[in-house]
């Protein structure tokens, strides 16, 4: 379970449980609310190029997004932008709700409900937006650990991609499809880490 990095444990997720289930908490060096990172790919894209992405955190946000939506409709998931944020108060006991619970400006939905969950922090003329892109979603487990008294608004307002597909897509997959996606957006060519400049 990652944290915004603002986020208190104790307001954040019922540690108790977290750690009866062998769940872990740690802090994101970006904002945000509570993810329960299982089943699912993550990504993070780290730059300082103006010219592509802007100089505002909306900016950046919208054209990775834009990138990340590409790559989910090449699967053939029905994904499209937020077009705004839906703020969601604190549960009646005082937690906060989790991340997938609503989506921000340029999240990605699938009939309304959120398949990836996003982040930035910037520094300087730099920035760094990272996320969560679940494949199937423990919804249950995910209301328990952050004190939700009824997972029932998690069916309403989070999705895996494989919900929205034929069958479940590998890793494999959704990695080439992030990287064509990318690569066509920002005319670039994504090269293994290690391989070179």
């Amino acid at each position: 379970m990652s944290l915004g990095r603002s986020q208190r444990v104790e307001s954040a997720v019922d540690a108790e449980y977290c750690a009866q289930a062998g769940i872990d908490i740690v802090h994101r060096p970006t904002g945000g609310r509570a993810v329960l990172h299982d089943d699912e790919l993550t990504y993070a894209v780290i730059s300082n190029d103006m010219d592509q992405f802007g100089d505002t955190i909306y900016g950046a946000y919208r054209r990775v997004s834009e990138a990340l939506c590409d790559a989910f409709r090449r699967i053939g998931a029905p994904a499209v932008l937020a077009p705004d944020t839906r703020k969601i108060p604190l549960q009646a006991n005082g937690a906060d709700p989790p991340c997938f619970l609503s989506a921000s400006r340029y999240e990605i939905t699938a009939s309304g409900r959120k398949i990836a969950g996003s982040a930035q922090r910037r520094l300087r003329k730099s920035f760094l937006q990272h996320g969560s892109m679940p494949i199937t979603c423990n919804r249950e487990t995910l209301a328990r650990a952050t004190r939700m008294t009824d997972a029932a608004p998690l069916y309403q307002e989070m999705a895996g991609l494989s919900e929205f597909l034929p069958s479940r897509p590998s890793f494999a997959e959704l990695t080439d499809a992030l990287i064509a996606a990318f690569e066509r957006r920002f005319g670039v060519r994504c090269l293994p880490a290690g391989t070179g400049n």
